[in-house]
């Protein structure tokens, strides 16, 4: 998503989005921001640390659309999954973006084992 906007994707970038996106993550926690701004606001300061022009906007949702393209398990996550299907019900509970999450579930090989799947928008 960086590159494809001109920006760096330097180690240096990327951990400095990191804190900028745990500490947002952190305040919609402890009820002191909401999603919609979280998603906007990490780009919004990402863009000032780095002097640079850019939408906040358009990044937030050209982000989104890529995180949502990747299902990465832990490792042991799979075969752990598919040991307790049939022995008990199975839920998914995320704090994430909705729509990435979905996408994500989409593409995840657990889908057809998870019984369960609770979203909060």
């Amino acid at each position: 998503t960086l590159a494809s906007a001109g920006l760096p994707t330097d180690e240096e970038t990327i951990a400095v989005y990191s804190r900028i996106n745990d500490a947002l993550w952190k305040a919609l926690e402890r009820g002191e921001t909401t999603q919609p701004k979280l998603k906007v606001e990490r780009f919004r300061q990402l863009l000032e640390h780095l002097g640079m022009p850019g939408d906040p906007v358009a990044l937030g949702a050209a982000y989104a659309a890529n995180l949502g393209n990747y299902a990465d398990l832990l490792p042991g996550a799979e075969d752990f999954v598919r040991a307790l299907h049939g022995r008990m019900k199975i839920a998914l509970v995320s704090n994430g973006v909705s729509a990435i999450q979905r996408s994500r579930l989409a593409k995840c090989p657990l889908t057809p084992v998870v019984l369960t799947a609770i979203w909060r928008a």
